[in-house]
């Protein structure tokens, strides 16, 4: 049996060095490029607390008058590591409430 897992660890070891070395895209790149080609600037907001519904993400709103915020949370981001990537998105809307921007950012919680 040892030396099965002796032959499976040298079997791998080049696997796992090139993995390691491979550059890793952030998680929130492709959520920020599905949000572009879903949502677009000048969007109204009921259409992008909708989205946000319909991507199974929590979202609460800040800012009563004036110029709002929408801050969404996708916890469900799949990912192989110790550390789940969850993503923080937030979108900007002008006075009409259409949507002016929006950014997102990975935030790394426990498993």
């Amino acid at each position: 049996m040892l030396a099965a897992a002796v032959v499976l660890a040298i079997l791998l070891a080049p696997w796992v060095v090139w993995r390691s070395r491979q550059p890793k895209v952030p998680v929130h790149f492709k959520v920020d490029r599905k949000i572009a080609t879903d949502v677009g600037i000048g969007t109204d907001k009921q259409q992008v607390i909708d989205y946000c519904i319909h991507r199974g993400w929590e979202y609460s709103g800040r800012g009563s008058t004036g110029d709002e915020k929408i801050v969404a949370t996708d916890r469900a981001v799949p990912d192989l590591q110790i550390l789940r990537t969850d993503v923080l998105m937030t979108f900007e809307f002008d006075r009409a409430g259409k949507l002016l921007a929006f950014h997102s950012e990975d935030r790394y919680t426990g498993p």
